[in-house]
């Protein structure tokens, strides 16, 4: 697993994103990520970085844009069109599962995150397989 890839994570919450931090560089070991505390102005963001994020990370509920209107945004891209992108949310219902699965998510994970299972999770997500868990 490369764990250079370039990776977004969209989180307005600061201790969700100082947790995902540690899981993602201690525990996986990656060293590309990129973490924006808003949507705002998300698709001129997007276009600036210098490289096209592989993985993207979205909180549904954030602000001012949503995680379903931002990845509307990613999937008119070219450059990001084909990225994975999994939502993150602590409010998974059956009927926002079923929201996010047609707005072409490849999955969800619901908050907390564990911890023992990160490793496992991010393999299975760069391997582009269906990865829907939720608490």
């Amino acid at each position: 697993m490369d764990k250079s890839l370039p990776i977004l994570y969209v989180e307005d919450d600061a201790l969700s994103r100082q947790i995902f931090e540690l899981m993602l560089t201690r525990v996986v070991g990656c060293t590309n990520l990129r973490m924006w505390e808003n949507s705002h102005n998300f698709g001129e963001r997007l276009n600036e970085l210098p490289q096209s994020p592989v993985l993207i990370f979205l909180d549904i509920h954030v602000d001012p844009i949503d995680g379903f209107e931002m990845i509307k945004i990613i999937r008119s891209q070219p450059r990001t069109s084909e990225a994975i992108v999994i939502a993150l949310t602590a409010s998974l219902v059956s009927e926002e599962m079923v929201r996010l699965r047609h707005a072409g998510f490849n999955g969800a994970i619901g908050k907390p995150l564990d911890i023992r299972r990160i490793s496992e999770m991010f393999g299975r997500i760069l391997k582009r397989e269906p990865i829907w868990l939720v608490r």
